[in-house]
Parts: structure tokens; C-alpha cells; sequence
């Protein structure tokens, strides 16, 4: 611990520079996937603004537990399956992975494909599951 206090000491243009980069990169991160929602916010999202839950887990994931009226197009499928959201371009889209990683990658492509507005759910399923919200079990 000494040695990192020296060197902060010795160096601190350099370890300033480190953290303004550090900073930057991780607001860059978190913006590409979309502006990140709570599970009562996306409750709100699919009641007011007709938004659509699109769960990118994989088949067995989403048949286990899933929120309601979601639509599964697994992340290692999306840019295939970008034809079966066409019918929704302009409507607002959540997306929902397990922990809320794999969400912002999701986010990341739909945006690059011109898919507005991608928001993502804090937290993921993991989340919705902490706030006691039911899932549904099944295909659909």
C-alpha cells in the first residue's frame, strides 16, 4: 500500500490521467447499452408507453421464468433475429438479461441498427426477482 501511495505521490499527472480515462471509459460503457431502468419503472414503461420486454437470454432460461408478455430473442441470435422487432421500430424497447450485462451489449447493437428508445432493466431478471415481481414459466 505504501508503494501505490509513492507512486501516486511521485506521479500524479500520470495517475490523474489514469482516472479521467478509468471515468471516462466506464460512463461510455454504461451509455451504449441505453439508459438503465428499476423494475417499477418498466412496469410504468409497458403501462404508459407501450414499451416491449425483450428478454436476450437463451430458450431454457426464459422458459424457466420470464416476465410476462416478453418477447425471447437470444443475444447470440439478435442480429439475425433483428427482422422479428422490425414490427416495433419506434416503440420503446427494455431489454432483460439475467444480471444486466448482457442487456447493454443487446442495447448496443439495437442502437447501432437504429432501434430508439433501448433502455435496459437494472439489475436484470436477478433484480426483478429482489422486488418480488411474479415471472411467468412456460414458452410465452
Amino acid at each position: 500500500m505504501d508503494q501505490i501511495l509513492s507512486f501516486i505521490g511521485a506521479h500524479p499527472l500520470l495517475t490523474g490521467s489514469f482516472v479521467a480515462v478509468l471515468v471516462l471509459f466506464i460512463l461510455n460503457e454504461t451509455q451504449r447499452g441505453g439508459k438503465t431502468i428499476g423494475a417499477q419503472a418498466l412496469v410504468d414503461w409497458v403501462n404508459q408507453h407501450n414499451a416491449l420486454v425483450v428478454d436476450v437470454r437463451d430458450r431454457k432460461a426464459f422458459s424457466a421464468g420470464h416476465i410476462a408478455q416478453s418477447l425471447n430473442i437470444p443475444f447470440a441470435t439478435l442480429e439475425k433475429s433483428l427482422g422479428e422487432l422490425e414490427s416495433h421500430r419506434g416503440r420503446p424497447l427494455v431489454l432483460v438479461c439475467q444480471h444486466g450485462q448482457q442487456a447493454g451489449a443487446a442495447g448496443t447493437v439495437l442502437r447501432k441498427h437504429k432501434f430508439e428508445p433501448v433502455l435496459r432493466l437494472e439489475g436484470g431478471l436477478a433484480g426483478w426477482r429482489a422486488a418480488s415481481l411474479p415471472l411467468v414459466k412456460g414458452r410465452g
